[in-house]
């Protein structure tokens, strides 16, 4: 009786979960031109966690040599993107430096650190990032106070 309710209960979750996920891959808006990589089967709320191995990087290389070099792969809510060829990562990178030199903001650094614009190494790519950058290495990590700090 219980087993029968219990299956029954995991049952309507999954149909719901299924269904909420339609509706938004539906009404969500995509930009113009938008195509990611191929990408292989994913489940509902795990997305590609099922395809990885206990040791990562032989999950990645399995999945390189089924589906190709480039895959998009979704682990959990959290989508990334599979390179596993050289040639098309340097590509990617000349192409794309810009957006790989930026961090991810996240909302722990917002409440906790008082906001994201305070912080160095949270600060998004560009002028103020490139001025802390060069103080940090001159004044912080530059050969004077690093004699100082061995005289100590």
């Amino acid at each position: 009786m219980i087993a029968t309710e219990y299956l029954l209960s995991l049952f309507v979750l999954w149909t719901v979960t299924v269904f909420i996920q339609y509706i938004f891959k539906r009404s969500g808006k995509k930009p113009a031109g938008y195509c990611p990589p191929p990408s292989p089967p994913a489940l509902p709320l795990i997305g590609h966690l099922h395809l990885l191995n206990p040791v990562a990087y032989k999950g990645f290389h399995a999945l390189s040599t089924k589906y190709g070099p480039l895959l998009y792969l979704r682990f959990g809510t959290y989508p990334a993107v599979l390179v596993s060829s050289a040639p098309l990562a340097t590509e990617i990178f000349k192409a794309l430096d810009v957006h790989f030199a930026s961090r991810i903001q996240s909302p722990f650094g917002e409440n906790l650190l008082f906001g994201s614009s305070t912080s160095f190494f949270n600060a998004p790519y560009g002028d103020y990032w490139k001025f802390m950058k060069k103080i940090c290495t001159t004044e912080l990590l530059g050969t004077r106070q690093m004699k100082k700090l061995k005289e100590c």
